[in-house]
């Protein structure tokens, strides 16, 4: 009932808006979205994992692929972690952040 549903709306969104790719969006097409943004936003595939309910980390990195292939990314700039306890977020603040190294100037020919 739901499916057949989904089916009947995703056909009339396809034809009022011409594009009749529309009828090929799964619940799947979906759970890909949210995998790929998630890691997008956080660069955290554990977190991933997670939301996701994958007990295989293989079938997670897929998502690494998709979302480097959508962004275009070869380096990061900046990565994002997700505290999920109170362990997890010790952990997250004791690591080391790398710090900027800062010239000083010379001042001797003020």
């Amino acid at each position: 009932m739901q499916r057949e549903y989904l089916r009947i709306q995703r056909r009339k969104v396809a034809e009022k808006l011409g594009t009749p790719r529309i009828n090929e969006i799964s619940f799947h097409t979906f759970r890909h979205w949210k995998g790929t943004m998630e890691y997008h936003n956080t660069k955290d595939i554990m977190h991933v994992r997670a939301i996701l309910g994958h007990k295989n980390i293989n079938c997670t990195l897929i998502y690494i692929n998709i979302e480097e292939t959508m962004f275009n990314n070869n380096v990061d700039e900046w990565i994002t972690k997700v505290a999920h306890n109170v362990e997890e977020i010790t952990q997250l603040i004791s690591v080391r952040i790398p710090t900027r190294k800062t010239h000083k100037r010379n001042n001797s020919n003020l």
